[in-house]
């Protein structure tokens, strides 16, 4: 099961998305409102976490190469 900022279920991913829908139309519509849980475990479990991993990785090490770091720390 997944956990994001807390929630540790589809159901609490889904309400934390009801809570933050103002902040999340900042980058997306969201015209019909956030999915529901059985949606958004479809579309987690449809992700291709190699491909998730490289970007998120990519991503860090752009951050850190704009800081001029030699390393970035992640606090897990």
């Amino acid at each position: 099961m997944p956990v994001l900022n807390g929630a540790d279920g589809w159901k609490s991913i889904q309400e934390f998305g009801e809570l933050q829908l103002d902040w999340l139309r900042h980058h997306r519509p969201f015209e019909n409102g956030i999915p529901k849980r059985h949606c958004i475990a479809n579309i987690i479990r449809a992700l291709d976490t190699d491909s998730l991993l490289k970007a998120l990785l990519n991503r860090s090490n752009s951050r850190r190469e704009e800081a001029q770091k030699p390393y970035i720390a992640i606090d897990g």
